[in-house]
């Protein structure tokens, strides 16, 4: 029995996110077709699912009826949307700093909103550019290693042998060339071996990411939990991800 589907896009890519009831009465959740996670059983209020890289919650509303939402951090936009939003934020720019730039004086009319409330028209003004500012910068360091590692994780999850495991854990990207490709399976498989992972692993949760100070290139520290043990990794951006001992 389905208990719900949603479309969920995610960096220009359409994905179908859909949760089954099994025979065994617990909740089947399955991305593209493909399980995401580990079923989820009547007593669970939630988990947290990879979409595109991305983390998204699924909660139950009731027995038979549940919702998805985006989780710690948002999707980022499509290319397009995200032109937009950038085309926007340059235009208010551009419009503020030739009122700033200009001796000419400017004449209101006595009845318009800005006579009445001047200070709040501007300040209207300046929260939008800076909402706009936000938008285009994307998601904090700390978010894109949490999705990250939870990618990596649920590819390992479904799977002994993925490669999205690999490329993902070696670079954060879906595609390596042939050498990369050679190189990543072979390091990843020590990196795995080194926790007795060398295998397709059960359940998992990522619980928090922080970035580390000090750091050349952009750093977090990772800790998720498999089958109920936890670990640490470092995730530096566009290197391996490394056990943090």
């Amino acid at each position: 029995m389905q208990l719900g589907q949603w479309d969920v896009e995610v960096d220009g890519q359409d994905y179908v996110v859909s949760v089954e009831r099994g025979e065994s009465g617990k909740d089947a959740i399955r991305v593209n077709g493909r399980v995401a996670a580990k079923p989820m059983g009547p007593d669970e209020p939630a988990r947290t699912i990879n979409v595109g890289g991305w983390p998204y919650v699924l909660r139950r509303v009731n027995a038979d009826q549940y919702d998805l939402q985006v989780g710690e951090g948002e999707a980022p936009k499509s290319p397009a949307a995200l032109a937009r939003d950038i085309h926007a934020r340059d235009s208010a720019v551009t419009a503020m700093g030739i009122v700033a730039k200009s001796d000419a004086p400017v004449s209101m009319q006595k009845d318009s909103f800005f006579k009445r409330l001047p200070g709040a028209g501007w300040i209207v003004i300046i929260l939008a550019v800076a909402g706009l500012l936000y938008m285009a910068s994307g998601p904090s360091y700390d978010k894109i290693a949490f999705a990250r590692v939870n990618r990596v994780l649920s590819e390992m999850h479904s799977e002994k042998t993925s490669q999205f495991a690999v490329t993902f854990w070696y670079k954060n990207k879906k595609v390596l060339d042939n050498t990369e490709m050679s190189i990543a399976s072979g390091t990843f498989d020590k990196w795995r071996m080194e926790k007795g992972l060398y295998r397709q692993i059960g359940d998992y949760s990522v619980l928090d990411s922080k970035v580390a100070d000090g750091e050349k290139v952009p750093t977090a520290i990772v800790r998720f939990l498999i089958e109920g043990k936890e670990y640490h990794v470092r995730v530096a951006k566009d290197l391996p991800i490394s056990w943090e001992e």
